[in-house]
């Protein structure tokens, strides 16, 4: 396992940020160009020596090369940006899809939904503007400094110590400024939770008649939030109104040293107005060192939130060759969720002979799903094993040997979309076949082809009920035409007759199953079955 880091991130777009370096050391010379011909215009102007015109000309051109040049960077900097973190939010659902650490199970898909839109946009505008903003920033600095050395030596190195005193003094303050936006990422991530949470449960909360006491609650998590941003806020503009104050302080005294030297006659009005332009320059890129330096902090704190989610395996797990199970076996199995100290299974062994269907039993929260997920490899035991028995040995049940399995879990789980975009998704397919499925299933409310497409299935399961989503998700068990079948309480929310239907449809199909249920009497009809208890 790896995780990606910024270099991997912009190995595919560093063509784009060298281009994007090069705008920007371009527009600083540019800039500083503009300052040194604006002396030579106004000096022209003053002499009347004829000159004026082509000054004039120089001065025109340049401003039309930077306002290009600044064009061209914003293009390629704003797609630049989007296509990296377009490329970077797939990276993460891959990753998500994929991953078999527990982990990403303790967060909420608030918290990883804010990660995935604000965290990953913080770190790429950062990772692309890094390398442009610092080469700029200091091609200004250096050539504003050069500038200022030939027309005021003395200036220049007053100039320099002042600069220095500001980055030290922003280097100082950049831990407490991490500090405060981790607070405020944190902060924000409850915000989009919460908001979410709601906005989910609008039936349940409606029904409850809850709605002020969460509304209330939201409000506390939103006051929490503005006073972090505002303690964030209190450190950054203090901060940038005491360089703000330095730089416009050292303008002024600029300004009427360079007055009295002109009433002096030591310097030329052009001169003093490019020195101020010059100062302008110089300033402007030691705020902007400054600033880098918050913004850095930014991306250093998304990059760490995202390293967190940003596992990607090294290779795609190889599935194994077909096989025959015979017995699904336990052996002293112990489980535990993350973040839970009790077992939800513990020293459980047991054996599901495959040669007929198997009945699992117990009462209600004793780990019978559970043990469906270590079967599917979802999840890995901290003691014991699960393996299948086969003619050819002992085969680990693992990510490797969930293709042999077609799971109905009890909550139905289907996606947001039509039925036939739920059923596509595993098995392209023709229509005959998907409607063999349904009738099987007992679906009789899809009466052909254009209700698949038209019947729609809302985001959390909701628009049909539960026991049109049981059929469904039975059908699309179905299509898997896998060698297993795994039902989780598929039936629960069917009538009896229905039930039965179902269940003698999918046991003449000859598939062998593991089957879940706290109603045995809908299993009178069927042949004799294994049980075992829980």
């Amino acid at each position: 396992m790896k995780n990606p880091t910024v270099t991997t991130l912009l190995r595919h777009s560093r063509g784009r940020v060298f281009l994007l370096t090069a705008l920007s050391l371009l527009m600083s010379l540019l800039q500083v160009a503009l300052a040194v011909l604006s002396r030579s215009v106004i000096d022209a102007a003053l002499a009347a020596d004829g000159k004026l015109g082509s000054w004039t000309a120089g001065y025109i051109i340049t401003v039309l090369l930077l306002v290009v040049a600044y064009a061209a960077a914003a293009w390629l900097n704003g797609s630049t940006v989007d296509v990296l973190s377009a490329r970077l939010r797939e990276d993460l659902l891959r990753s998500a899809m994929y991953s078999r650490d527990l982990r990403l199970q303790q967060f909420h898909s608030g918290q990883l939904l804010s990660r995935g839109m604000e965290d990953v946009h913080t770190l790429c505008d950062g990772a692309v503007n890094a390398l442009p903003a610092l080469v700029g920033q200091l091609g200004k600095l250096a050539a504003a400094f050069i500038a200022v050395s030939v027309i005021a030596p003395k200036v220049a190195l007053l100039l320099v110590a002042v600069a220095v005193v500001v980055v030290l003094a922003t280097a100082c303050m950049r831990p407490l400024l991490k500090k405060q936006h981790e607070k405020v990422r944190q902060s924000d991530e409850k915000v989009m939770s919460t908001m979410q949470e709601d906005l989910q449960q609008l039936e349940l909360i409606q029904s409850l008649q809850v709605q002020e006491k969460l509304l209330a609650g939201f409000s506390k998590v939103v006051g929490k939030n503005l006073h972090r941003r505002a303690r964030r806020r209190i450190w950054t503009v203090t901060s940038n109104s005491l360089f703000s104050t330095a730089s416009l302080l050292g303008t002024g005294a600029l300004l009427i040293w360079g007055a009295t030297q002109v009433a002096n006659g030591t310097i030329s009005f052009g001169m003093l107005t490019a020195m101020l332009q010059l100062l302008s320059l110089f300033s402007g890129p030691v705020l902007g060192l400054s600033g880098l330096w918050t913004r850095f902090t930014a991306v250093e704190v998304a990059a760490q939130r995202l390293s967190e989610l940003l596992v990607v395996p090294d290779q795609p797990a190889q599935v194994t060759a077909p096989i025959t199970v015979e017995q699904i076996v336990f052996e002293d199995v112990t489980f535990a969720y993350p973040g839970e100290e009790t077992p939800v299974v513990e020293h459980f062994s047991a054996a599901f002979p495959l040669d007929r269907w198997a009945c699992l039993t117990g009462i209600s929260g004793r780990g019978k799903t559970t043990l469906f997920k270590l079967v599917l490899g979802l999840y890995t035991p901290q003691a014991g094993r699960v393996y299948l028995q086969t003619p050819q040995g002992q085969v680990p049940c693992s990510e490797q040997t969930r293709h042999l399995f077609a799971y109905v879990p009890q909550d139905y789980a289907l996606f947001s979309g039509s039925v036939r975009f739920n059923l596509e998704l595993v098995a392209d397919s023709d229509a005959a076949v998907h409607r063999n499925a349904l009738e099987l299933a007992q679906a009789d409310f899809l009466a052909d082809e254009a209700a698949e497409e038209q019947t729609q299935v809302r985001e959390n399961n909701t628009g049909l009920s539960k026991g049109q989503l049981q059929r469904l998700a039975i059908a699309r068990a179905i299509l898997m035409e896998r060698p297993v079948l795994l039902l989780d309480e598929c039936t629960s929310a069917l009538d009896a007759k229905t039930e039965q239907a179902v269940l003698r449809s999918l046991h003449g199909l000859g598939t062998k199953a593991v089957l879940v249920t706290h109603r045995p009497e809908a299993l009178q009809e069927l042949p004799e079955l294994g049980r075992v208890d829980i």
